[in-house]
């Protein structure tokens, strides 16, 4: 809400930072009451069409909003959100920053076949890491 009042006040960089966050924040799968111990759980996670760790529709379409006000190319909406989720920390990620970049620019163009993908890497990376 808060970015979107920032958007209305004509604050658009400060809304894309905002809403880089709330999608730093959901695909980190890490909510109020997070406990590593019982909350990493790979079914939760992978593969994407199964996620819990996804970007709702809403957040895609007020990015691409602020895209088109700010004239940004896809490069440059790339390199803002990387800018921005690089200097969030969580507790625990499924994804790179990187991944997390390409999300936002897959789900928008809504190119599954990459999302399938990338998900299955980090995925393949979390049982390594992770799972028991």
């Amino acid at each position: 809400k808060m970015a979107a009042l920032l958007f209305e006040e004509n604050k658009i960089k400060d809304a894309l930072s905002l809403f880089a966050e709330v999608i730093f924040i959901d695909l980190s799968g890490v909510g109020n009451g997070f406990n590593p111990e019982y909350d990493i759980d790979f079914d939760n996670f992978f593969p994407y069409e199964n996620s819990m760790v996804t970007i709702p529709p809403g957040i895609i379409s007020d990015l691409v909003d602020c895209q088109n006000k700010l004239e940004y190319s896809d490069a440059e909406l790339k390199m803002a959100l990387f800018e921005r989720m690089e200097k969030l920390k969580m507790p625990f990620h499924p994804f790179t920053v990187e991944e997390c970049v390409q999300i936002v620019i897959f789900e928008r163009d809504q190119n599954i076949e990459a999302l399938h993908k990338i998900y299955s890497e980090a995925g393949r990376r979390f049982k390594k890491n992770y799972h028991k």
